[in-house]
């Protein structure tokens, strides 16, 4: 046997734990639901595996083999594209989310994880993996679309609508949203910790707590408080809000919600409290017996002179019905009495003072 013939000569053991690792390589990129490629210096593919072919609409790696990475590129990303081969050949790795042109012409959408191939410190190519995100990129857009159309409809329906990017503490609000305190779009808040300071102090705590608990899940969120207008002023508004998106681990990541005007009936209400505070004043000094009494003639409130007229406490005849004052006539006709009240707003009758004696009412 000629000692210098190759043919029978035992491979070496570290060509044969390559070929084998290359091998297991090979199998692994060809069975994973990931796109491979490997791209040359030259930018043009030199291996692809069968899912990159799938999501990128060929059938034959040949017609792949060869072509120009901008082939697959989107005319719009087609200059993001070639920066990021430009970094990867410099010797950076790459990760992120980019647009894909398909065969077909048709769009979609992965996330790239990619590295320079080195020969000892020089570049000589670049590898790596797409997984393919179309499905959930459109769903995206779906629900942006949505949202913008409700945001439409709320603004033409409501006072104002606002967006709130919780991790971040970014936030968004319509034009009628600012302009109802006074302020121009372009000078409101832009973030939570600004919005924050137009709220009343007296009513953060509350408002903040309402948040914490409609994250829990504890109750829905429809708040009223008070802002600050621009002119310093207080102004009451209504605020309804609903989160639809939490993070992996639970965590809120987006709410949106109205925010409506209700100043005109806040200061009704106050109006409406401030006369019914004189009025019950009125009453309470007024010389005349007063009292009201609800449907089933249940006391509901008397004055003092109502209380030293008939000899009874407030408490007593609160906790008494126009028929316990023992009137001239029958509980059927004390009723009647009420139904004419109810029906043409007077009527009269005589209920006993104790110890004795009457009085006209």
């Amino acid at each position: 046997m000629n000692p210098e013939e190759p043919a029978n000569r035992p491979e070496p053991a570290g060509d044969g734990r390559l070929r084998a690792h290359d091998e297991r390589f090979r199998r692994v990129v060809e069975n994973t639901e990931a796109g491979y490629f490997l791209i040359g210096m030259d930018g043009c593919y030199q291996d692809v595996n069968a899912s990159w072919l799938r999501m990128h609409g060929f059938t034959r790696r040949e017609d792949a083999i060869g072509l120009h990475f901008s082939a697959v590129q989107t005319p719009k990303d087609l200059t993001q594209a070639g920066q990021v081969v430009e970094a990867l050949m410099r010797g950076k790795t790459i990760t992120g989310e980019f647009s894909r042109l398909r065969r077909d012409g048709a769009i979609g959408y992965h996330s790239l994880s990619a590295n320079p191939v080195l020969d000892g410190d020089r570049v000589i190519g670049l590898e790596g993996f797409l997984i393919d995100v179309t499905e959930r990129k459109r769903a995206e857009e779906r629900l942006r679309e949505s949202a913008d159309r409700l945001a439409l409809i709320l603004e033409a329906t409501s006072g104002g609508v606002w967006d709130w990017n919780i991790p971040s503490g970014h936030a968004v609000f319509s034009p009628r949203y600012s302009t109802m305190l006074g302020y121009e779009p372009e000078e409101f808040a832009k973030s939570y910790a600004s919005w924050r300071s137009l709220v009343h102090p007296d009513d953060f705590e509350r408002v903040n707590q309402h948040h914490a608990d409609h994250f829990a899940g504890h109750t829905d969120f429809s708040i009223e408080f008070r802002m600050r207008e621009k002119s310093g002023n207080w102004h009451w508004i209504h605020s309804r809000g609903l989160l639809i998106e939490r993070d992996a681990e639970g965590r809120p990541v987006r709410m949106v919600g109205t925010h409506s005007d209700i100043q005109e009936r806040k200061r009704a209400e106050e109006a409406l409290r401030q006369s019914e505070e004189r009025h019950r004043a009125i009453l309470q000094t007024a010389m005349d017996g007063f009292w009201v009494a609800d449907r089933r003639q249940r006391l509901l409130e008397v004055n003092e002179s109502y209380c030293r007229m008939s000899g009874y406490s407030a408490e007593e005849l609160l906790a008494m019905r126009i028929s316990d004052l023992e009137a001239e006539e029958t509980a059927r006709e004390t009723a009647g009495h009420i139904q004419r009240l109810v029906a043409q707003g007077e009527s009269s009758f005589r209920v006993p003072t104790p110890p004795q004696g009457w009085d006209h009412f």
